[in-house]
C-alpha cells in the first residue's frame, strides 16, 4: 500500500488523512508524491534513472579515468607500432630534432613551469622541439642569395601555419606563446602597430627569430645541437612523413619506371601478325579507313613513334599507345620471346564504387591524398544512405561487388543487348550529370532509378565544383565526380601499390617481382607469361592488406 500524507484542502479548517501512492497528484496542492525520495514534486515524478546517470563529481572523475584508460591504450598502440618499425626499419626508425646550442631540454622544461599559461593543456617537450627544429630546418633551407634579402639578412624566417599544425600540431599557437615569453624568439612586427601577419592560409607566413644569445656558446662553432625525441607519437609521425616522401618519390620513379618498359615493348610488336587479323577481320572496325588507320598506326608504333602521358591530371592514370589504341593490338605483343598476356579486373569500375560504398573508411584512406576528406566523407555517406534506403541501389552495389554487373543487366533485358553496349549503357548513365545521356537512363531507370539518381548528386555537385575551381585559379583541382572518384581509386591501388611493388623499386620480397618488362592498361596490366601468379599474388595481397574484397581476376 502507498504511504499515509496529511493534505490540506482549500478550507484549511478540516485536515483529512489520505493514502497517496508513488507518483499521485495531490487535488489539492497540485503537487506530486515521490514515495521513493518521500518528497513532493512540483512535476510529475518520472521513472528512476538509478544507476544511469551518475553526479557531476562523479562524471567528472569518470571522465578523468577514461581519458587516462584512453591515454594508456593509445600508448599502447603507438609502442605496438613503433615496435614493429624499429623491427622492419632498425636504421631509420629514429628521428632527432635541433635545438639552439645554448638551449637546453631542461631549461624548456624549467621555463614552462612559469611560462606556459595555458592550464588546460598539457605541456609537451617533444610538440616544443619539433617548433624549435621547424625554425632551425627552415632557416637552414634557405639558399644564401635570400638569407642576404630584407629582413631575413636578421635571422628571420617564415612559418606557415600549414607546417606549424603539421609538425607541432594544433596547439602550434600556444608553444609560439610560450617561446616568445621565455624570451627564446621574437616576431618580426609590420607597420607602427605591434601585429603580427596572419596565420591564415592564404596570407603571408608570419617571421620568428631566435634570440642571439640561444645561438652562441662560448667555445663551440655550432649554432644548434641534435636531441632525440622521446615521444612515441612524434616518433610515428616523424617516420610516417619520411615514409610518405619516400612513397612519392617511388611513385614518380614508377612512372618512369612504366615509360621505359613501353619503349622497350614497343619494337617486339608482331606488325605483320596483327595486320593480317586486321584484315581478316574488317567487322571489328568502324569502316574502311578506320581498319587502315589501325595499321598505320601500329607500324608508327613499331618504329619508335610513341606518346605517353605519365599521370593525367584528372584520373591519375597512365596513357600510353597500348592504352588508346585497339585492345586486339595487345594479343601481337611479345615478352621475353614469348605472347605477352593481359591480366585485369572484371568490371573494375563498378567493382571500385561497391567498394567506396561497403569499404568507406578504406577507400578514404587510399583517396585522401590530396583530396578533401570532408568532401570525401560527404559523398560516401550518400552513397551509403542511398544503399540502405532503397532496393536497386543496394541490388547494383552487391552485384557489383561480385564483378557481375553486366551480367545482371543482360539479363534483366533477356539478352537483348550484348556486353560491350551493356558497359557502354552504363558509363554514359552513371558516369553523367542531370540533362545528360537520356536515352541511356531512360533505358536503365526501369531497373536502378535510384543509382541514377544518386550518381546524378554527386555529378551534379561536381560540376559545381569544376567551375569554383576555375574562378579561384584551380582548374586542375579535384571535382570528386563519380568517374574521377573511381579512376582515382583504381589507379592508387593498381599503379601506386600494384605496380609499384611488381617493378621491385620498393620491394623488398623478390618473390613478388615481376622478372620482365609489364605495363599498366587502367584496370589491367599488359605482362609475360611467365609473371602470371605473382601478379594475381600482388593482386590479392594488396586488397587484402587495404581491408578490401578480392576483386575477381581475368587473365587474356
Amino acid at each position: 500500500m502507498g504511504d499515509i500524507k496529511q493534505s490540506l484542502f482549500p478550507d484549511y479548517n478540516t485536515k483529512i488523512i489520505i493514502e497517496m501512492e508513488h507518483g499521485q497528484k495531490d487535488p489539492a496542492t497540485g503537487k506530486y508524491w515521490n514515495g521513493l525520495t518521500k518528497k513532493w514534486l512540483k512535476k510529475p515524478v518520472r521513472d528512476s534513472t538509478k544507476g544511469q546517470h551518475i553526479g557531476k563529481a562523479k562524471g567528472k572523475a569518470k571522465g578523468l579515468a577514461v581519458g587516462k584508460a584512453v591515454g594508456k591504450a593509445k600508448w599502447l598502440v603507438y609502442n605496438k607500432k613503433l615496435e614493429k618499425i624499429k623491427a622492419s626499419h632498425p636504421g631509420s626508425w629514429k628521428s632527432h630534432g635541433w635545438l639552439p646550442i645554448n638551449l637546453s631540454i631542461e631549461v624548456i622544461k624549467a621555463d614552462a613551469v612559469i611560462h606556459w599559461k595555458d592550464k588546460k593543456t598539457k605541456f609537451e617537450i617533444d610538440r616544443a622541439l619539433a617548433l624549435s627544429s621547424l625554425l632551425i630546418i627552415m632557416r637552414c633551407k634557405m639558399d644564401d642569395i635570400q638569407k642576404r634579402k630584407s629582413v631575413y639578412s636578421e635571422g628571420y624566417v617564415n612559418l606557415h601555419n600549414k607546417d606549424l599544425k603539421y609538425y607541432v600540431g594544433r596547439n602550434y599557437k600556444k608553444y609560439i606563446t610560450f617561446f616568445k615569453d621565455a624570451e627564446y624568439i621574437r616576431g618580426f612586427y609590420t607597420g607602427f602597430e605591434k601585429k603580427e601577419e596572419s596565420y591564415c592560409p592564404n596570407a603571408f607566413a608570419k617571421m620568428y627569430k631566435w634570440h642571439q644569445r640561444h645561438l652562441n656558446k662560448p667555445g663551440d662553432l655550432r649554432m644548434y645541437q641534435r636531441v632525440e625525441y622521446s615521444s612515441q607519437r612524434l616518433l610515428l609521425r616523424l617516420f610516417e612523413i619520411k615514409e610518405e616522401k619516400r612513397q612519392q618519390i617511388l611513385k614518380q620513379t614508377l612512372r618512369h619506371h612504366l615509360i621505359a618498359n613501353v619503349f622497350k615493348m614497343a619494337p617486339n610488336i608482331d606488325v605483320d601478325g596483327f595486320t593480317s587479323w586486321a584484315l581478316a577481320n574488317p567487322g571489328e572496325f568502324n569502316d574502311k579507313e578506320a581498319l587502315n588507320n589501325v595499321i598505320v598506326n601500329v607500324n608508327s608504333i613499331k618504329n619508335g613513334d610513341i606518346y605517353i602521358t605519365a599521370s593525367d591530371l584528372y584520373g591519375e592514370r597512365f596513357h600510353s599507345v597500348f592504352t588508346n589504341t585497339s585492345r586486339h593490338l595487345r594479343k601481337y605483343i611479345n615478352i621475353n620471346g614469348t605472347t605477352a598476356k593481359e591480366i585485369d579486373l572484371k568490371a573494375s569500375q563498378f567493382f571500385f564504387f561497391a567498394c567506396m560504398v561497403l569499404h568507406p573508411d578504406q577507400c578514404l584512406e587510399v583517396l585522401k591524398k590530396e583530396m578533401k576528406q570532408v568532401r570525401l566523407n560527404e559523398i560516401m555517406h550518400t552513397m551509403k544512405h542511398y544503399y540502405d534506403s532503397y532496393e536497386d541501389v543496394k541490388e547494383f552495389v552487391d552485384v557489383s561487388l561480385t564483378n557481375s554487373i553486366y551480367q545482371t543487366i543482360m539479363s534483366k533485358f533477356n539478352g537483348q543487348y550484348g556486353k560491350t553496349y551493356v558497359k557502354d549503357l552504363c558509363f554514359r548513365a552513371f558516369f553523367s550529370r542531370s540533362g545528360q545521356s537520356k536515352e541511356e537512363k531512360d533505358l536503365l531507370k526501369a531497373h536502378y532509378p535510384n543509382v541514377i539518381r544518386l550518381c546524378e548528386i554527386i555529378n551534379n555537385r561536381a560540376r559545381k565544383e569544376e567551375k569554383q575551381n576555375v574562378l579561384n585559379g584551380k582548374a586542375d583541382a579535384p571535382i570528386y565526380s563519380v568517374p574521377q572518384l573511381l579512376q582515382r581509386l583504381e589507379s592508387r591501388i593498381m599503379i601506386d601499390i600494384i605496380a609499384l611493388k611488381a617493378s621491385g623499386l620498393a620491394n623488398r620480397n623478390a618473390s613478388l617481382q615481376a622478372c620482365h618488362e609489364f605495363t599498366s592498361v587502367h584496370d589491367s596490366f599488359i605482362i609475360a607469361a611467365a609473371d602470371e601468379q605473382i601478379f594475381r599474388s600482388l593482386i590479392a595481397t594488396t586488397f587484402a592488406d587495404l581491408g578490401l574484397p578480392a576483386p575477381v581476376v581475368e587473365c587474356k
